[in-house]
């Protein structure tokens, strides 16, 4: 088989898997990226497996070339469409008042967790590592993917900040962390020390560099489409091109942060875009855009599933105890620096209680960004193989980890911390839309009642037919909540 129908096949089962998935999960508890990552490791064992490969000779062969590819193809294939759905959709009103927050996490928050966690593996680890392999392994780890906990919380109806705060860090700190990785990189890579003025001045420009290119592309593209009137595929035409195009401009012309600029292009967007793109077209762009999301998420999770199966070597029972520690590890770290930011964050912003200090801590999955940048470790011949290998068996792991303990614990945590009750505030709200819509549809069905067509039906049945409308039950509400933080959200 040739090697693109292989892959076009891996493809369309990924998504006939996720569609399968998403489907049977419908009412479960189970995340959705979980059930994807074990799927797509279920698909790394068939093609190991020589046996599957006498069974099913076309899927063994497209997982191998799916397996082979090549993690920067991984980068610049997903992440422009997932950055830009999840920094368009936003609310800008609530962007504005976390931004401090999101910063501090996302810049000297993921520096100094990176430190400890170069400290970490440097010292602690049982291998050779030289301190740019061990600031590497640090910013590799930082980058967080909280996918499977922003959409366990949007669901939940849990406060509209702590997702926003929780996603907008993921969106800053996975620039961060690449800038971070790419400085080591080369550090590793050419086997001399910088200086750390010279550390601060490349990534002030790679990252200041990302999002001024992002803004630019934003400002010239939203121009384009203010003039078009009610176009649908030219307006999503162009901002499709747009994502791509800025990520390609960035990372292969000027060697600055594509993450960073893809950002700066969702976020400009997310609050100009409604007053450029046409009225008609704003919720079809929307719904376009949670579609591509989807598909890049249902692919992406499985790819990693599949990657983690058939490259990851498992290899001494003591680096599985190395991996017992390092999950531990990455939590101390991590709520070690939110413990450290915690008197800015309570205070910028809508501020951050410790619940949501808790949630913010537990919430840092780990996901593609770092298992992709691990395997550019792996595949690059100028650095020790064994600490590519070690480097990608440790990420892997994580993200595994991550995904499995944390991503299907957090609903469980957030009902233990109270935090899924609904506030008395957001009670009287939900309770006077429901009246509303309740006595919209009883004046309806009078109205059809007078009708003289319609008056000998049976509209006991009809009514018995109608869906209830429930109000919040009382007995969820939590009387103590903060209510200016509520209607400033709400």
């Amino acid at each position: 088989m040739h090697e693109g129908v292989a892959i076009l096949l891996f493809v369309i089962v990924s998504l006939l898997l996720g569609a399968a998935a998403r489907n049977l999960l419908r009412n479960s508890a189970f995340p959705y990226t979980v059930a994807l990552l074990l799927l797509g490791m279920g698909l790394g064992v068939i093609g190991s497996s020589h046996a599957m490969e006498l069974r099913m000779p076309g899927l063994v062969e497209s997982v191998h070339a799916i397996s082979a590819i090549d993690p920067h193809m991984i980068l610049f294939l997903f992440l422009p469409a997932l950055l830009f759905e999840s920094a368009f959709a936003m609310d800008s009103h609530t962007v504005r008042r976390s931004f401090g927050q999101v910063l501090l996490l996302a810049v000297p928050g993921l520096m100094l967790g990176t430190v400890l966690l170069a400290g970490f593996g440097y010292y602690a680890l049982p291998w050779s590592w030289s301190w740019p392999i061990a600031l590497m392994f640090g910013a590799v780890m930082s980058a967080t993917d909280p996918v499977a906990v922003v959409a366990i919380l949007r669901e939940l109806g849990a406060s509209k900040k702590l997702a926003t705060i929780i996603e907008g860090e993921s969106l800053f700190n996975d620039g961060t962390a690449i800038v971070a990785f790419t400085v080591f990189y080369a550090m590793a890579i050419s086997g001399e020390a910088a200086d750390a003025a010279s550390i601060a001045g490349d990534f002030v420009r790679v990252a200041l560099g990302g999002f001024a290119i992002g803004v630019g592309i934003a400002l010239f593209v939203l121009g384009w489409i203010g003039r078009v009137f009610n176009d649908a595929m030219v307006e999503i035409t162009l901002t499709i091109a747009a994502s791509y195009l800025t990520f390609y401009i960035a990372e292969e012309m000027f060697h600055v942060s594509g993450v960073l600029a893809i950002v700066a292009l969702g976020l400009m967007f997310a609050a100009y875009g409604r007053t450029r793109i046409s009225s008609e077209v704003v919720e079809f762009l929307h719904h376009f855009w949670e579609m591509l999301a989807y598909l890049a998420n249902s692919l992406i999770f499985i790819l990693v599933g599949v990657v983690v199966a058939m490259r990851v070597d498992p290899v001494y029972v003591a680096d599985w105890w190395t991996l017992a520690l390092l999950f531990v590890a990455i939590h101390i770290v991590r709520a070690l620096v939110n413990s450290i930011l915690s008197p800015f964050l309570s205070k910028w912003g809508y501020g951050l209680d410790w619940r949501e200090g808790v949630v913010l801590t537990w919430g840092g999955l780990r996901g593609a960004v770092g298992l992709s940048l691990a395997l550019v470790v792996a595949q690059d011949e100028r650095i020790s193989g064994e600490a590519g290998a070690q480097l990608l068996f440790l990420t892997a792991g994580i993200v595994v980890l991550t995904l499995l303990v944390n991503g299907t614990t957090i609903r469980a945590l957030l009902g233990w911390l109270g935090m899924t009750q609904v506030s008395a505030e957001r009670h009287l709200l939900l309770q006077g839309a429901a009246s509303s819509l309740q006595a919209a549809l009883d004046q309806e069905l009078n109205v059809l009642k007078d009708d003289r067509f319609l008056r000998g039906a049976d509209w006991q049945d009809v009514r018995s037919a109608l869906p209830d409308i429930p109000l919040a039950a009382a007995a969820d509400m939590d009387g103590g909540s903060d209510r200016q933080q509520e209607l400033a959200e709400g």
